[in-house]
């Protein structure tokens, strides 16, 4: 079984939305990442442990 490197979150608060910083920082992305897609998750928070 892998390690599971996530550690214990407010899911509630942490899976609503995804902001990526840009250099306008008028510009914002926010995209829904929800926590059992882990194709959107590894291109939102770069390649994960599972």
């Amino acid at each position: 079984m892998p390690k599971n490197l996530w550690k214990i979150l407010d899911y509630e608060k942490y899976e609503d939305y995804v902001t990526f910083p840009s250099i306008d920082e008028q510009e914002t992305d926010e995209r829904v990442v929800y926590m059992n897609d882990l194709e959107k998750r590894k291109q939102a928070y770069g390649i994960c442990g599972e």
